[in-house]
């Protein structure tokens, strides 16, 4: 059996990173905090954020640790603030929604 004979390509389209529908329920904290629009957003409503994620506790698990993670050792937080913040998120300029 012969294997077969491919033609060459005639064309290369280079692959281009699309943005996507980011949710802080399913992306990790390391990746929300490389895109600043979308941090900034994050931020705005839950302000202690910052200073946890600065903790030398926190920053080995920024990336597998979400947001809902997070909250959990953070006290109360408002029932519907995740949907708040990935509805700002989705207002943004696609081009601001792009994991690096």
């Amino acid at each position: 059996m012969d294997a077969p004979t491919y033609p060459p390509a005639t064309a290369y389209a280079p692959p281009e990173l699309l943005p996507f529908d980011i949710s802080v329920r399913e992306l990790p904290l390391a990746p929300l905090m490389a895109m600043p629009a979308v941090w900034a957003i994050v931020i705005k409503h839950v302000p202690g954020l910052q200073l946890a994620t600065g903790s030398s506790m926190i920053k080995p698990h920024l990336n597998n640790m979400g947001l809902p993670d997070l909250l959990q050792f953070m006290g109360p937080a408002q029932p519907d603030v995740l949907d708040v913040i990935d509805a700002e998120i989705r207002a943004l300029p696609a081009a601001d929604r792009v994991v690096p």
